[in-house]
């Protein structure tokens, strides 16, 4: 068992049996999450598909089996999507028979698909509470660190996307930042600002000397630079501030880890 050790003993050797079963079904949700997301899956998403899956077969099976129980025969049979485990177990001197079998259910509504397993026996029920808390409590901080690296990825995303945006603005010449302002080139070229407003609601021609609108170029130049560099410095401010924000994320997935 690579991701679940429990104290149960019979539970671990099916959980062993079960794992073609388990990597089938996870190897199935890898390749539509990666599909979908376009991420990667790491060996964590795995872990926490794995005890996500097993959850609700360990919790059935605990119900009734001890730690001292003695495992006699144990068959487990996979068709069509399903697990079917049959097995004899021992238990003070007497043998005892468990079957489960896992069923679809969910799947419309607000209720998501997912597996419930079917166990019948003739042992008794055992308090293994500990044993469903541990699964629970693993599920739940790998749940926390799954989110925080989904955090990291997005922070490494958001830091490229910036990063090729700087190394482009960087790069501009004011002959080519003032090259793609339309409005400025055009009236550069036409010697004269399009329209201009006479009072309130007249609008006409102002015939205005050379000087004014040298001036008027001029500090409409220096606004569109002005504007470039406020650019360049709003995203090194947010690449900056990124780092700082996935340095925290990395020190709360340490503590957690």
């Amino acid at each position: 068992m690579k991701y679940l050790q429990t104290t149960l003993p019979i539970v671990n050797e099916v959980l062993n049996k079960s794992k073609d079963f388990v990597d089938n079904i996870i190897n199935e949700i890898e390749g539509d999450m990666v599909k979908k997301n376009h991420l990667p899956f790491n060996e964590r998403d795995r872990e926490l598909i794995y005890l996500n899956i097993v959850f609700k077969l360990v919790e059935s099976l605990s119900k009734n089996i001890h730690k001292e129980d003695i495992l006699k025969s144990l068959a487990v049979k996979t068709s069509g999507g399903k697990l079917a485990i049959n097995a004899c177990i021992e238990r003070g001197g007497q043998d005892y028979h468990l079957s489960t079998e896992s069923i679809l259910a969910g799947g419309h509504s607000i209720q998501s698909l997912h597996r419930r397993y079917i166990t019948k026996t003739n042992l008794p029920t055992v308090d293994n509470s500990g044993v469903v808390k541990q699964v629970k409590e693993k599920i739940s901080k790998l749940t926390k660190i799954q989110q925080l690296e989904n955090d990291l990825r997005c922070f490494d995303l958001r830091t490229y996307k910036n990063e090729e945006k700087l190394k482009t603005l960087l790069a501009k010449t004011n002959e080519e930042i003032l090259a793609v302002e339309d409005s400025y080139n055009r009236c550069k070229e036409q010697g004269r600002r399009p329209e201009l407003f006479i009072g309130k609601d007249l609008p006409g021609q102002i015939h205005e000397s050379q000087e004014t609108f040298d001036t008027f170029m001029k500090e409409w130049e220096v606004s569109i630079l002005n504007r470039h560099k406020r650019d360049i410095e709003f995203i090194t401010s947010d690449i900056k501030n990124v780092i700082g924000y996935r340095a925290h994320v990395v020190k709360k997935i340490q503590k957690l880890a």
